[in-house]
C-alpha cells in the first residue's frame, strides 16, 4: 500500500499527497513521481465497454473523433514502468450513469482514494494492471506456489527467465551494469507473475549453473528448492541456448544433492549390473600449443596452491589440468593469458567452492600473465 485511505475528496489533492503530479488535471489519468520512481493509474471499475484491469489501449487515442490529450502521457508512463523500472499502482474511478450509457465522453462520478501495487501485464488490446500474484513460503514447498495455484512455468516463460538471465551474465562477464529490477518488471509485465516470483526463478537458474560448476551472476544466489523437472526443463533451454547437448551430470548432482539433505534410515542396495547408456556431449576445440605451454610452464607444480601434481603420470610428469579462468563456454578465450596449471583439488574448487570468487581472485594477484579483468568469470 503506497498511501492510507484518506477523506481526500479531490482527487488532484489526492494525487499530490502520494507525491506524483501530471501534466494537465483536468484530462490525464495517469501521474508519476518520478524522485520516488512510481506510476499511478486511474483504473475504471464496473464500467461495461471496459475490461477489468485494462489501464491502456490503442484504442483511445482518439476520442469522439478528437485525439486524446492523456494518450501520450500514458504511454510515456508505461515506457517508464517497462524500461525505467518505476512500480505501478492503481485507484479505483467510478464513472458517471449518464456517460455510461452514452458510451461518449467519460467521465468520474466519484474515485477511491486507495492505491494499490499492481504488475503490469501487456495483451493484444493493451496494458492490464493485475494483482501481484503473493508467493508462498519457499521454504516450505519444493517450489514457489502463487495464490491462484498455477504452480508449473511454461516452457516460453521458462526460455524468456532463461534469455534474460544469460543477457545479465554477459553484461557482466564484460563489465556492463545490470539492472536487475528493470529486467523483473519487464518479464512480470510478459508472464503476469511477480518480480518476487521472477527473482527466485533467477537463482533457481543459477542453482542449475552451479551444479554444472559455472559462474552465475552476482547478487542472484541459488535457490535448490526446486523439482527435478524443472531443473531438467532449465537445462534443455540452457542447451538449446548455447547450442550444446544438454548435460546429464546436472541431473544426477541435483538427486545427489536432494538425497544428501535427507534422512537416510537404510543402506542403499546400489546395482550390480549397472546400466550402459549412450550420451552426446558438445565440447570446444582447445589449442594443444596452449596447453603444452600451460603445463611446461608450471614444471609439475600447481598455479593456485603451488603443490606439485598428485601422482606421476605414465609420462613421467606430475599430473596437473588446465583450467581457463574465464571459462570457454562463457566466451573467455583459450589462450595462456586466460590459462592456468592446477592440481585436480583446485580445478575442482574453481568451479564448485563456496569460496570460488575470492580464490578467483587471488589467482590474478598471484599469476601474473593473466590479463583477463577481475570481474570476468567470477559468479
Amino acid at each position: 500500500m503506497l498511501g492510507k485511505k484518506s477523506a481526500l475528496s479531490s482527487r488532484t489533492a489526492f494525487i499530490e499527497s502520494l507525491g506524483a503530479t501530471c501534466k494537465n488535471w483536468q484530462w490525464s489519468w495517469s501521474f508519476v513521481n518520478k524522485e520516488k520512481k512510481f506510476v499511478i493509474f486511474g483504473e475504471w471499475q464496473g464500467r461495461s465497454d471496459r475490461k477489468p484491469g485494462l489501464i491502456f489501449s490503442n484504442d483511445w487515442e482518439i476520442r469522439n473523433g478528437r485525439r486524446n490529450r492523456g494518450f501520450r502521457q500514458g504511454l510515456e508512463h508505461i515506457r517508464l514502468i517497462i524500461e525505467d523500472g518505476f512500480k505501478l499502482f492503481t485507484f479505483p474511478m467510478i464513472a458517471n450513469e449518464k456517460d455510461e450509457e452514452d458510451k461518449g465522453r467519460v467521465r468520474i462520478k466519484r474515485f477511491i482514494n486507495k492505491v494499490t501495487e499492481k504488475t503490469l501485464l501487456k495483451k493484444e488490446d493493451g496494458w492490464y494492471a493485475l494483482p501481484i500474484l503473493p508467493v508462498s513460503d519457499f521454504q516450505n514447498h519444493d517450489e514457489p506456489t502463487e495464490a491462484d495455484g498455477q504452480k508449473a512455468w511454461t516452457k516460453d516463460e521458462l526460455t524468456s527467465a532463461i534469455k534474460a538471465y544469460l543477457m545479465m551474465l554477459e553484461m557482466q562477464n564484460t563489465n556492463k551494469l545490470v539492472n536487475k529490477t528493470v529486467i523483473y518488471r519487464t518479464l512480470a509485465a510478459k508472464t503476469g507473475r511477480s518480480s518476487k516470483s521472477i527473482e527466485y526463478r533467477m537463482q533457481n537458474i543459477s542453482y542449475v549453473l552451479q551444479l554444472s560448476g559455472r559462474t552465475t551472476v552476482i547478487g542472484l544466489a541459488p535457490a535448490r528448492n526446486v523439482g527435478t523437472n524443472v531443473i531438467s526443463q532449465i537445462e534443455e533451454i540452457l542447451a538449446e541456448n548455447e547450442c550444446r547437448a544438454p548435460d546429464p551430470e546436472v541431473i544426477f548432482n541435483a538427486e545427489v544433492s536432494k538425497l544428501k539433505r535427507g534422512i537416510q534410515n537404510r543402506l542403499p542396495q546400489g546395482t550390480q549390473t549397472p546400466q550402459r547408456k549412450d550420451t552426446t556431449s558438445t565440447g570446444y576445440v582447445r589449442s594443444p600449443e596452449v596447453v603444452a605451454w600451460i603445463l611446461n610452464n608450471a614444471n609439475g607444480k600447481c598455479e593456485a596452491c603451488d603443490k606439485e601434481g598428485p601422482f606421476i603420470t605414465n609420462n613421467d610428469d606430475f599430473f596437473l589440468e588446465v583450467h581457463h579462468v574465464r571459462f570457454l563456454s562463457e566466451g573467455g578465450p583459450d589462450t595462456i593469458e586466460n590459462a592456468i596449471a592446477v592440481c585436480p583439488n583446485c580445478h575442482r574448487a574453481f568451479h564448485y567452492s563456496k569460496d570460488k570468487v575470492k580464490l578467483t581472485e587471488q589467482l590474478y594477484k598471484n599469476v601474473k600473465r593473466l590479463v583477463v579483468t577481475i570481474e570476468d568469470g567470477i559468479s
